[in-house]
């Protein structure tokens, strides 16, 4: 299981947000969107969800406005894995917030992590269902 500070591409990660809080000028959105798209690698579906889940949850803790770019990792994850019916973006909202609470997560989020997939994820139903029509053929 991927820890973030053992984990390369999630310790730069982690250090990437930490010094965009500090100093939020350095990095413009398309370069976070970018650096935070980098920091997936290949694993199942499953997994790939987990990871998608918590670096998502990362960067949106220090970026939220760039929520529909970032949401697009962990829900085409789960498409792959054959999340793809109608209402099927109805269980991804529970899926983030189980990612947040399960320290048997292929990836734990970050304490910041926990708390945006606990408390902000769930209120982006109506992008969830928009992002995953798009992504589906059917937005």
């Amino acid at each position: 299981m991927p820890q973030w500070e053992t984990n390369g591409k999630l310790f730069a990660l982690n250090r990437f947000c930490q010094m965009r809080l500090a100093n939020p000028e350095s990095a413009t959105d398309a370069e976070f969107v970018q650096f935070v798209q980098s920091s997936m690698w290949p694993c199942n579906s499953s997994d790939a969800a987990d990871a998608g889940f918590a670096i998502i949850a990362e960067a949106l803790s220090v970026r939220p406005h760039l929520a529909k770019e970032l949401i697009v990792l962990p829900i085409d994850a789960l498409i792959s894995g054959g999340m793809w019916e109608d209402d099927d973006w109805r269980k991804m909202v529970q899926i983030g917030i189980d990612c947040a609470t399960n320290p048997e997560s292929y990836v734990v989020p970050t304490e910041a992590g926990k708390i945006w997939l606990t408390q902000e994820w769930p209120k982006l139903e109506g992008m969830i269902e928009e992002v995953f029509l798009e992504m589906v053929g059917e937005g």
